[in-house]
């Protein structure tokens, strides 16, 4: 499990990375891109995440708790 809290990650390309269940609590993912990015069981609380690319990014049993989203986008 990798431990990435309260970190400054934007901008990152982490395309199909395996970051199940790390930590990214309180983290900066502004901009980031997750494709195909496995974030299961990942805890995320209060990451911001404004302006990232989620296409295919799989969340199952995250912790989202009031994570930013603001932005994100899908397609």
């Amino acid at each position: 499990m990798a431990n990435l809290a309260n970190q400054d990650l934007r901008g990152n390309d982490y395309t199909r990375a395996d970051l199940a269940e790390a930590d990214l609590s309180h983290t900066d993912l502004r901009g980031v891109r997750m494709f195909d990015t496995t974030l299961s069981r990942a805890n995320l609380e209060g990451a911001n995440m404004t302006g990232a690319t989620l296409d295919g990014a799989r969340f199952i049993q995250a912790n989202l708790t009031n994570a930013i989203l603001a932005g994100a986008y899908a397609f």
